[in-house]
């Protein structure tokens, strides 16, 4: 911040002094919204890691996976053949596709049953998303421990939206894992991307604060 220097100014020194003022907070404003850009992906980062971990010898009952961007559906199949766990819910689906359109070979469903996959096609953002899953589970028996897939940079506006949604100190609450894709943020759509979702997630800060939906789910 640059303070008056003289208890008289001429215009030129005043606008000067200004414009440098200008700069200097928009300079502070755009590192600070940087630096929360890779908070974000560190965030998402930190969420695998401790699914990873938790998950390593007891497999989750169901998995999630919320569309928006490529490679989160096929990396949920590699999942589920890891903990062979064929129950997944697809949240976000366009109407037309069915798990037969959504995979096509038999390579896509190898060693997986597809009749245990479920689709929603009700959601059309991150709160659909999340709600459509929280009724899926009420309706849904022996779901305990639930593995969400999505990118790095989404997790913590997910996270955010579920613990909204859930009770987790109620006795017997599902247990959540997130497990975030690895963006390359050396690309500069991924860039976009993750600038577009810091500010989304300060929007949905702002809407949660207000929002009294929570109160009619129950998990």
């Amino acid at each position: 911040m640059f303070a008056k220097k003289y208890t008289f100014e001429t215009k030129e020194t005043r606008a000067w002094r200004k414009i440098k003022n200008f700069f200097f907070f928009s300079g502070l404003i755009v590192f600070a919204y940087f630096v929360f850009c890779t908070y974000l992906v560190l965030q998402g980062d930190e969420e695998t890691k401790r699914s990873e971990s938790s998950l390593f010898n007891r497999p989750p009952d169901l998995i999630v996976v919320f569309t928006g961007d490529k490679g989160r559906i096929s990396f949920a199949l590699e999942k589920a053949r890891e903990y062979r766990q064929s129950h997944i819910f697809v949240s976000g689906v366009y109407e037309k596709n069915t798990v037969h359109t959504l995979f096509p070979t038999s390579d896509d469903l190898r060693n997986l049953d597809s009749n245990l996959f479920d689709l929603d096609y009700a959601s059309r953002n991150t709160f659909e998303n999340v709600l459509n899953t929280v009724h899926y589970i009420n309706r849904t028996k022996g779901i305990n421990r639930i593995l969400v897939i999505s990118h790095d940079y989404h997790i913590p506006r997910i996270k955010l939206v579920m613990e909204k949604l859930m009770d987790s100190t109620r006795e017997n609450a599902p247990a959540f894992f997130y497990w975030g894709l690895k963006s390359d943020t050396s690309e500069w759509r991924n860039a976009k991307i993750i600038v577009k979702e810091s500010f989304k997630i300060f929007r949905t800060i702002a809407i949660l604060l207000f929002w009294e939906g929570a109160s009619d789910v129950r998990l």
